[in-house]
Order: C-alpha cells, then sequence, then structure tokens
C-alpha cells in the first residue's frame, strides 16, 4: 500500500508547508474534506484550509490542503499546504491514480507468489515472471541448455528467437560472458548478475540462480519492452529467488532424447551429485557408455573464442561432427569426453583442426577406465590448459602428462618451492635474473635432450660449439656433476621448479608469456 510520504511526493513542487508525523503505509482510500465527516482511518482527505479552520479536533488525520487562507490552527497529523491548485477533484483523481497503482504494485508479486506455490509448472512460471516484470525470460540448466522461456509473437531480436528454437545458447554468446568483455563474470563466484550489451541490439541481464550456495542454472532476461532499472531490479530479484526454488525442486536436466541419459550422468558426475558407487553403476549400466573401454576428458576454455555474431552456433555445429564423443558445457568449458575401445586416442586429428580454425586451445586428461572418476580426470584437463605454456607440446591439445609434474608442486606453498632446489641450480637461476643470461634454459635442455649438443643447438637455435662453451662454464662455475644419474635429477627437478616460479611471477606481472615456452 501507499505511503501519505509516497503520495505527497508528487505535489511538493507546489508546496507551502508540510508535516509527517506518524507516517501510515496503508493508505487505500481518498475523499473530499467536510465540516460534518466521520473520519477514517488508512485515508486521505482534500480539502481546503478554511475548511479546516471551522474544525475544533484534528489528529491522526492524513490531509492535503489547499491554501485559500492562513490556517489559524495547529494541526496533529500528516497534513501537506499546498498552492496553484484551485481544484479539489484534480487532486482527488491524482491520488485516486497513485492508490491504484500502489495496490496494483503490490498485487503482483502476492499473485505471483500464489501461483508459484500452486502450481509446478516451471513453464507457467516462466510466463507469469515475464509478465510479471514486462520483459522477455530465458531460464536455463548449469549447462546452458533452455529449460523455460516466455512466449512472445512480436519479438525481432534474432538471437532471441534462434535459441529459443534451437534448446540452448550458443558457445559464441556463452564466451561473452566467460571473456574479458564481461570480466569473466563466469569465473567470478561474487557475482551474480551481468549485463551483456553487445549480443544483440536489445541488451540481456544474466544472473545467476543459486540457492543455498548451489549454481542451479542462468536466468536471462532480455530488455524490449520495459528499461532495465534499479527499481525494477526489485522484481528480477523476486523472479530470480522462484526461480531458483523451482530449480532445486525439480533438479531439471534437458538433453538430446538420443543420449539424454549419457549426459545426465556425466554433468551428475561433474557437479559431484554421485557419491554412491551403487547408484553409480546403475545408472551406468543404463547407458550406451558401458560399451567403451576407456574415457578421455579434452576441454576448451571459449573465455577468449573470437566469434562475428553470437546467434551463429558456428562452433557447436563444427564440434557435434565429432565420432564417439559426448559434448557438454561446464562451468566456463566445452567439455568433449571421448569415447574410447582402447586406450589409443585416434580421435584428435579433427578436433585439432577444429580448434586451429577458430585460434582454440584445449586440455587432455589422461586416458582412464572408471567413470565414476570424472571429476578427477575433468579438472586434469582443466589443469592441461592451466599450465598450457609449459607444456613441451606446440598445441592446440595439451596433455596432462605433460604438464602433471607442475600440477604436482602448485600444490605447495609458492613460497617454499625455492628450498626445495639444489642450491647450485638456484645460484645459476640468479644469476641469469642478474646478468640476463641463460644458462639455466641452457642446463635444463642439455638435460632434456640426453646431452645431446647438437639437438640442443637446433632446439635453440645457437652454433654447437655456443652450447659447449656454455656447458663447460657452467660446469666449472658452479660445481656441478653432470656424469652422475642422481645428481643429474636433482639438477633436472631444480630446473622444472625454478621455470614453475618464473611462470608464476611473469603471470603475477600480467606479461606475455608466449615466448616461454621451450
Amino acid at each position: 500500500m501507499a505511503s501519505f510520504s509516497q503520495i505527497i511526493d508528487s505535489f511538493k513542487e507546489n508546496y507551502i508547508s508540510y508535516k509527517i508525523q506518524i507516517d501510515n503505509t496503508s493508505i487505500n482510500k481518498v475523499k473530499a474534506l467536510e465540516k460534518d465527516l466521520i473520519f477514517e482511518s488508512n485515508t486521505i482527505y482534500v480539502g481546503y484550509v478554511s475548511t479546516i479552520n471551522h474544525l475544533s479536533s484534528i489528529n491522526n488525520l492524513n490531509l492535503i490542503l489547499l491554501s485559500d487562507e492562513e490556517l489559524k490552527i495547529t494541526l496533529n497529523c500528516n497534513y501537506l499546504i499546498i498552492d496553484n491548485i484551485n481544484n479539489i477533484y484534480e487532486i482527488i483523481n491524482s491520488v485516486e491514480q497513485m492508490i491504484k497503482t500502489s495496490i496494483a504494485y503490490y498485487d503482483e508479486p502476492f499473485k505471483l507468489i500464489s501461483d508459484f506455490l500452486n502450481d509446478n509448472d516451471i513453464n507457467a512460471l516462466c510466463q507469469n515472471c515475464a509478465k510479471y516484470i514486462n520483459n522477455p525470460i530465458i531460464l536455463t540448466d548449469t549447462s546452458y541448455n533452455i529449460l523455460s522461456y516466455s512466449h512472445h509473437n512480436d519479438i525481432e531480436d534474432e538471437v532471441w528467437k534462434t535459441g529459443t528454437k534451437r534448446g540452448n545458447l550458443t558457445y559464441e554468446f556463452i564466451s561473452i560472458l566467460t571473456g574479458d568483455i564481461s570480466n569473466h563474470f563466469e569465473s567470478d563466484g561474487s557475482r551474480i548478475i551481468y549485463i551483456a550489451n553487445n549480443i544483440s541490439e536489445n541488451r540481456r541481464k544474466i544472473y545467476k540462480c543459486h540457492l543455498n550456495n548451489i549454481f542451479l542454472g542462468y536466468l536471462i532476461i532480455l530488455e524490449y519492452y520495459h528499461d532495465f532499472s534499479l527499481d525494477w531490479d526489485i522484481k528480477e530479484q523476486l523472479a530470480l529467488q522462484l526461480f531458483s526454488k523451482q530449480l532445486s525442486f525439480k533438479n531439471i536436466y534437458i538433453a538430446p532424447a538420443y543420449m539424454k541419459q549419457e549426459l545426465s550422468l556425466v554433468s551428475d558426475l561433474l557437479n559431484n551429485k554421485i557419491s554412491s558407487r551403487i547408484v553409480y553403476n546403475t545408472l551406468y549400466n543404463a547407458t550406451f557408455l558401458k560399451d567403451y573401454n576407456y574415457f578421455q576428458f579434452i576441454s576448451i576454455s571459449i573465455a577468449d573464442y573470437l566469434f562475428d555474431n553470437s546467434s551463429q552456433g558456428k562452433l557447436k555445429t563444427q564440434l557435434d561432427k565429432l565420432d564417439n564423443v559426448l559434448l557438454l558445457t561446464f562451468e566456463h568449458n566445452i567439455v568433449i569426453l571421448n569415447l574410447m575401445k582402447s586406450r589409443i586416442n585416434k580421435n584428435t586429428e579433427p578436433l585439432c583442426e577444429i580448434l586451429n580454425r577458430n585460434k582454440l586451445i584445449a586440455g587432455a586428461s589422461n586416458v582412464f577406465d572408471d567413470l565414476f572418476n570424472a571429476y578427477t580426470y575433468y579438472l586434469q584437463s582443466i589443469h592441461a590448459v592451466r599450465f598450457n605454456v609449459m607444456s613441451i607440446s606446440s598445441g592446440p591439445i595439451y596433455s596432462y602428462t605433460d604438464i602433471s609434474f607442475y600440477h604436482l608442486i602448485s600444490n605447495i606453498s609458492f613460497n617454499q618451492l625455492i628450498s626445495y632446489c639444489s642450491q647450485n641450480i638456484v645460484d645459476i637461476y640468479q644469476d641469469d635474473l642478474k646478468n640476463h643470461s641463460s644458462n639455466l634454459d641452457t642446463l635444463y635442455n642439455y638435460i632434456r635432450y640426453g646431452k645431446n649438443i647438437t639437438q640442443v643447438a637446433k632446439h635453440m637455435f645457437v652454433h654447437r660449439n655456443t652450447i659447449n662453451y656454455r656447458i663447460s662454464n657452467i660446469k666449472d662455475i658452479y660445481e656441478l656433476n653432470l656424469d652422475d644419474a642422481d645428481a643429474v635429477y636433482t639438477y633436472y627437478f631444480s630446473t622444472l621448479i625454478l621455470k614453475y616460479i618464473s611462470f608464476t611471477n611473469d603471470q603475477k606481472k600480467g606479461d606475455d608469456l608466449s615466448n616461454f615456452k621451450e
């Protein structure tokens, strides 16, 4: 309901004086002020000051008075005295309209909540919420599959129309949420709302649906009928809470019918929803996944994906052509589950072509035979992307095997890492930093290529005599014993740690790491 202060705000440009003694928050009527009137609560009375001057007792009323003479009595109530308006019924009509608007505003959420409590149909809720906030709505799960959307016949936004027809958000759309444009909205757990300005001519507001710290999906609102505003955020927040509740009740998952069970199982494993081996075995045996002996995760980060049109779905169309894979989105990655009969994966060449064509990179987990441990191997694929500049591979698919050592030492306190290194190698590292020399790289490659001077020289693009000279100096100056296998192992172990330290320091500085890889 309306309060006295809310109603009088629209008249303050013409006011002479006013007083708010007790702000009544449930005004629901307006009447003309008369001498013999029996006053009611929750009512605003409109009249002349001259009428009030003839009344003996004025307490606990809400008054709007036109100034036709000077006020002669003390008013112990809420009142506003205005000038430049002579028609009482002009004010009454204006106040009536404000009360009606206020009642409608407060009735809307009650009706919406009532519909939510009495009807479990998420499509009906979506349509009602869209009407309530006066803008089109899409609701998706955590993998960007569209669970429901409001139906409108007059929307001309092509991205909206093609998305609702297709049933999921494109990778191009998702990359906008994960990349620099959004300041990595997806990976920032503290942010639940982002406004996307560059998907089409109409802006979109994207909310993350959460309940009890569990991420459930996305509410996407198209700015089409009503402009986004702070006042409107209150309505959107109510819709968000209702959708979050509904998603938590239903645990909805949408997937193509021919692989719904398979995708649902993998999604639940990645979301750590299956903790029982018995439950897992029951679900697993009901899928075609049981026909494969081995699996491998390949994850593609789309935060830096460049594209021309967020409605085209070009990348997904290309990836859908891959054989023997399951394709889903999780967190801010495209996740590919390779389905394999043997441990040898021969399915990477077509994927490499797609990645190169779209200037993307991916990380591959180790091959494994127990899908119950899916999340562990998914993380391997993520770490393979994370440490790709440390890999000996040239990409575009980086193997976890090549970077597993760096993942291992990343779990050790960074400040303690250098204490695990041979002091001789630390001295080389520190002298390189001071003198801008490359003795550590030379030693690293010398050990890596089995002391083959020709290969080291070829890799480092220098003459073999230069490598011989450097190795001779390194052995003499730093007293290294390169003929002892245990010592050489310690030296190599130490160079890897120091390379990781250098990599991490450069990341903190935001330096370009493109030339760091061996």
